[in-house]
């Protein structure tokens, strides 16, 4: 070897693909152009009739997306929605990324929304440009509007002998009125809704190019890393960065206020090293010398504390639903089952790690950042500083992952502390132990279900008790019991025609930071409602399958709140036993395996989506060994088919991950996990097949995100049941490594 030469990330993407190497990664690369931001000094486009859509004097059409990007391919969908009522082709857009502000309206990527909220307005926008622009051609031409149809980036006459490119249209319709109720499109005539489109950032991240929060460079810049308080609540006793002081490049020690309940999302407090470079913040903080005082939580051990759960889910709780008389039923019944499932703490672990750089000026702010919650993230930071919010500006860069974790900014609001106090601006990144031990973590939880069989097999009775910590706890110390929009995910919306039911609510305290992770309370609940119908299904001796689609009954809207009496979206049992169906007879449910190997399936309802997955498990050495996944999917209208299948892959590789290895477990207060060597992640040979199902329908869109996730634990322990005989009633199936 004659010589080394140094690369980072992105020069070793862009040299070994721009060279041929022998890494080769094969994209199908979208004609429309992405961009993160607007380039600087762009001239003001000739027409912008609302906050998404704007056409340039040169014909460029700009799609300002307002939800952030963290691989779900928002971007992509989003755009597609207005490309097709504005009538341009795919590759006459541009999408450009929104900074948080309120013209855009809720900005907040969270809740498997994105499509299913703007699937109207984004249309609309497209469609109100595509009007006024041949209302325009109409004025030019001297002829009625209804002669003029917008397409492919013109306007045509009927006549089929004139035509006028938007660009030359744009100042005129620019003067026009914006029109209240544009008329939207059938859905037999779209003609890029449905259709498979690449992400449009895939290329650029394939060849390094894409722009992560990590990537972020100012002029000027600086860097820290923060110690962070090793419990919630704990305090700085003593310190001292007298060594810390010494290492090459340290430039500055500052502490910050511990956060103290409600945390919200405040920073979590510690000390912040700054220095020239990142290497040496980090070096420099691990000369830090600091005793803590743990404070309330110092003594928080998640062992016991799952085992106090179970002591309340066995005892009565606040009741949230019921029907019929549980009580009679069971004194009568012939055959009692009972089961209870344990889901542990669990955490976000996004590739990248939380990072954000804020510049922190006289007068105003300017925030770089991978964050779900622009606007949230703006007002908070105008809040600390006792700015107005229209001085505080939000760049979203790409997400390396979010899954919920963030849509919290607390670690932006670092970024801007340590601004502020060095009088620069700052680059403030978490390691991967960071991440992990000071997570929002997706709550533990113990479940406890009760049923009582009839002659037929099938529940006559059936009480379920929830008993988990509540995100609410986050925001009030006094939160100690699931909140209703916890409890209607999976829980509360039960679908199974029982007669007599009885749902209960157990008191559980937070000793951690509780926040959204991808699927939230569907995760436990599918988990323990599959698993308890496997038990039951199996005490009957009825096939899970047909055991499930008895039990959902006829297909019919279920209501569970009088919010639901008038929304669009219902329960529908029939959508339900369709997905069931589908997933079994692709997977070939009810043909033999061989020994050692068994399939599991399972369903779950959320985000007003219907899923079904169905697992094939090999057992090696006690090991399970995933095949082959199943899922089908019925989320309304598909928006992009392609999007959606990769949204339904990358949920496989979530929800193994979680139902394999994740867990966090705690100590006198501490996290013990660390890196991916004690929470490990799904590994590339340890991938299975997948099948994803769609379901055809022109219903309204619905989640994709999220749901995805809560069904595949349970169909993974029912085929590791089948497998080897042994019931799975906790997660994660493998030990931890700790």
């Amino acid at each position: 070897m004659n010589g080394i030469t140094k690369l980072n990330r992105r020069q070793f993407l862009q040299a070994g693909i721009g060279s041929g190497a022998a890494l080769a990664l094969a994209v199908s690369a979208p004609p429309a152009k992405a961009a993160l931001f607007a380039p600087p000094g762009e001239p003001k486009p000739a027409f912008a009739p609302n906050a998404f859509v704007s056409i340039g004097r040169d014909g460029q059409v700009t799609i300002t997306v307002s939800r952030s990007e963290m691989g779900q391919g928002v971007r992509t969908s989003m755009a597609m929605l207005v490309a097709e009522e504005l009538e341009v082709t795919w590759q006459q857009v541009r999408i450009e990324q929104a900074t948080g502000h309120p013209k855009f309206g809720n900005q907040n990527t969270d809740g498997s929304r994105s499509v299913r909220t703007l699937f109207q307005p984004l249309r609309q926008a497209g469609a109100a440009a595509r009007e006024m622009l041949e209302r325009a051609a109409a004025k030019s031409w001297s002829c009625p509007p209804e002669e003029c149809r917008g397409a492919g980036g013109e306007v045509h006459h009927k006549d089929g002998k004139r035509r006028l490119a938007y660009a030359k249209l744009a100042e005129a319709a620019a003067a026009l009125e914006l029109p209240e109720n544009p008329k939207l499109k059938k859905h037999a005539d779209f003609k890029i809704i449905g259709k498979d489109i690449k992400g449009v950032d895939v290329p650029d991240i394939v060849h390094g190019k894409a722009r992560y929060g990590l990537d972020v460079t100012v002029p000027g810049m600086v860097y820290a890393s923060v110690e962070h308080v090793p419990v919630v609540g704990a305090t700085i006793e003593s310190f001292s960065a007298d060594e810390a002081k010494k290492v090459a490049g340290v430039l500055d020690v500052i502490k910050l206020d511990s956060a103290q309940p409600p945390v919200v999302f405040k920073p979590l407090g510690g000390l912040a090293v700054v220095a020239e470079n990142s290497w040496a913040a980090f070096k420099g903080r691990e000369k830090l010398e600091v005793k803590w005082n743990a404070g309330p939580n110092g003594a928080f051990d998640t062992e016991a504390f799952a085992k106090s759960m179970s002591e309340t889910a066995k005892k009565p709780g606040h009741v949230v639903r019921t029907e019929g008389d549980v009580d009679a039923a069971f004194a009568a019944a012939d055959q009692i089952v009972e089961g209870e499932y344990y889901v542990p703490l669990l955490a976000h672990a996004s590739m990248e790690p939380p990072v954000a750089t804020a510049w922190v000026k006289a007068d105003s702010c300017e925030v770089w950042a991978p964050v779900q919650a622009p606007q949230r993230t703006r007002t908070m930071v105008a809040q600390m500083l006792g700015l107005e919010e229209d001085r505080v500006t939000v760049h979203v860069t790409l997400l390396g992952g979010g899954f919920g974790r963030k849509s919290k900014p607390d670690f932006v609001l670092e970024a801007v502390a340590v601004s502020k106090a060095v009088g620069k601006p700052v680059k403030v990144t978490w390691t991967r132990e960071d991440d992990i031990r000071h997570d929002y973590y997706h709550s533990d939880s113990v479940q406890y279900l009760k049923a009582a069989l009839g002659k037929d097999g099938k529940p006559t009775a059936w009480l379920h008790r929830t008993v988990f910590p509540s995100i609410g706890s986050t925001f009030s110390p006094e939160a100690k019991h699931g909140s209703e929009g916890e409890l209607g995910l999976g829980f509360s919306n039960n679908p199974y025609a029982v007669p007599n039911v009885k749902l209960e609510v157990g008191e559980a305290a937070a000793h951690v930071r509780i926040g959204w992770l991808r699927a939230v309370c569907n995760i436990f609940h599918a988990f323990a409602i599959n698993r308890f119908v496997d038990k039951c299904a199996a005490t009957a001796k009825i096939d899970p399958l047909a055991y499930r689609l008895d039990l959902l009954g006829e297909p019919r809207d279920l209501v569970f709140s009088k919010e639901e009496e008038s929304s669009p979206y219902k329960l529908n049992t029939g959508r339900l036993k369709k997905v069931l169906q589908v997933a079994a007879d692709k997977a070939g449910w009810g043909k033999s395996t061989p020994k050692g190997q068994g399939r599991g399936i399972a369903c779950h309802y959320s985000f007003h989506s219907y899923i079904a997955q169905v697992v094939h498990v090999e057992m090696k050495n006690g090991d399970p060994i995933v095949r082959r996944v199943d899922v089908a999917v019925d989320c309304g209208t598909v928006v992009n088919p392609d999007n959606v299948r990769a949204q339904m892959e990358g949920a496989v590789v979530f929800g193994l991950t979680l139902a394999l290895n994740g867990m966090i477990s705690a100590r006198e207060g501490r996290v013990l996990q660390g890196n991916f060597d004690t929470y490990p992640m799904l590994r590339m040979p340890e991938m299975p097949e997948v099948q994803v199902h769609l379901i055809e329908s022109d219903a309204l869109p619905t989640g994709i995100g999220e749901p995805g996730v809560p069904p595949l634990a349970p169909a993974l322990a029912a085929a590791i049941e089948a497998a080897s005989g042994v019931a799975v009633d906790r997660l994660p199936v493998r030990p931890a490594r700790v």
